[in-house]
């Protein structure tokens, strides 16, 4: 009775949640304890996301989100620039600039290769490259289906 008291007193309340909460920040700020306890979370979460219901809910959930993020104009604009300054980045790199060239040589090449052709042109049409040869003034498009063609 004395003890359940003296509990119910809020100074002493008051102390017992300061060092209770000073325990708990002493334990977090323990690397050992902290990654344990990571490293329990991320089991829990593990053993919880292979249950295939819960697997399914997520993943339908990604995919309205997605898709609804998608669909904003402002985000498919952004997202556009970013695309294409990423394009005008690479295409300032000298090496990368190389490599386009060195494309562009061994398609112009007649010593090449049926194959390495093919291979070729499948490369430039899933880059959706609109650059322009400089020696038949054909597009990327245009070029490796005549190259391909011949």
């Amino acid at each position: 009775m004395i003890r359940k008291k003296w509990r119910t007193d809020s100074i002493v309340k008051e102390k017992e949640n300061r060092q209770r909460n000073m325990t708990r920040k002493e334990l977090l700020t323990d690397r050992v304890v902290k990654e344990k306890e990571n490293l329990k979370r991320n089991m829990r979460r593990t053993k919880w996301r292979t249950d295939s219901i819960v697997k399914e809910k997520e993943n339908r959930q990604r995919n309205v989100t997605r898709k609804e993020w998608r669909t904003d104009s402002i985000v498919k604009e952004k997202e556009n620039q970013k695309r294409n300054s990423t394009r005008q980045i690479l295409r300032c790199d000298d090496r990368f600039r190389q490599i386009e060239n060195t494309h562009w040589q061994k398609t112009n090449s007649r010593t090449v290769t049926l194959e390495n052709q093919v291979h070729l042109y499948n490369d430039l049409l899933r880059r959706g490259d609109t650059s322009v040869c400089t020696s038949c003034q054909q597009s990327f498009y245009q070029h490796s289906i005549y190259t391909v063609g011949r």
